[in-house]
């Protein structure tokens, strides 16, 4: 496994935002946005693989799930990342925000390979929580243990 240490100049707090539209051909620039960032703050390889999956997947589930009733590749609103690593905590969190609406049986509906997002979410990340309300569900993910030291 090839560690780059953290970068010594961040000694507090660095944020990472992006907005834009919840496409799939959007998506997979945030993913490479994101990725390029992790590694200039200096997070580890796997870590920065298990980050950019949880997000993609994430992500990926704001373009299936968030604006139903779209026409297919368009934009149907808009998918908000927001990132904050505090390095004296070594804690990273990351939210993934829509403005749709949730569809109830959600988390329940798992059908032979498909359904399980949340669960491979979960499985890669310290702590996860998913927030829903009438304005939107947001996802927020954090990591802590596997951050360089």
């Amino acid at each position: 496994m090839h560690r780059h240490p953290l970068d010594p100049s961040i000694t507090s707090t660095v944020c990472w935002y992006r907005q834009a539209p919840a496409t799939a051909a959007e998506i997979t620039s945030l993913r490479r946005a994101l990725a390029g960032w992790l590694a200039r703050i200096g997070v580890d390889d796997r870590c920065r693989q298990d980050v950019v999956a949880a997000v993609y997947e994430a992500l990926a589930n704001v373009v299936e799930h968030a604006y139903p009733g779209r026409d297919a590749g368009l934009p149907g609103g808009v998918v908000e990342v927001d990132a904050t690593f505090v390095a004296h905590e070594r804690d990273l969190e990351i939210t993934v925000a829509d403005h749709g609406r949730w569809r109830a049986g959600m988390r329940a509906s798992h059908t032979g390979s498909r359904g399980r997002g949340l669960e491979l979410i979960a499985a890669l990340t310290t702590h996860t929580r998913v927030s829903t309300a009438g304005t939107g569900t947001t996802v927020t993910m954090s990591w802590q243990a596997d951050l360089p030291a």
